[in-house]
């Protein structure tokens, strides 16, 4: 891979609701050729005196997106427009943070290439509205 991929270390959550509240998190701006992408971990979730899942029983996840274009200044996520990618997102367990550094880092390598061979797949629909997809689904079975 070419030496003009640029990846920088962020010190905050890129992603998550109470991303705040993780003890532990991850941010990495991936850079080439105009393109950047955002790689985001966070885990060990503790709020009100007590750690807490992430949701769906993940105690640390790694997502990926692509940079808000109006944010000039940080380069912060648009999570609206989420990257895909092959490699492990989810740890279940909960004294992990070994691992998640690990999945953290192959998702990093993952997307660099990608980046460097332009091949990023983007999600734009909003994750949210599978969660009501599927509500209302569940509704509709109910009636």
């Amino acid at each position: 891979m070419s030496e003009s991929v640029i990846i920088k270390e962020r010190g905050w959550a890129g992603h998550y609701i109470l991303g705040d509240s993780c003890r532990f998190k991850r941010n990495t701006l991936v850079s080439y050729a105009g393109q950047n992408v955002v790689i985001s971990t966070v885990g060990r979730c503790y709020y009100d005196g007590k750690y807490h899942e992430l949701g769906g029983g993940r105690n640390f996840e790694t997502m990926a997106f692509l940079v808000d274009e109006k944010d000039i200044r940080w380069k912060d996520a648009d999570v609206k427009k989420q990257v895909s990618f092959g490699s492990n997102w989810r740890i279940n367990e909960f004294d992990a943070e070994d691992l998640a550094n690990d999945m953290h880092e192959k998702v990093v390598a993952e997307i660099s290439d990608m980046v460097y061979n332009f091949d990023c797949k983007m999600e734009y629909r909003d994750r949210r509205m599978g969660f009501l997809d599927q509500a209302i689904g569940l509704m509709e079975d109910a009636i």
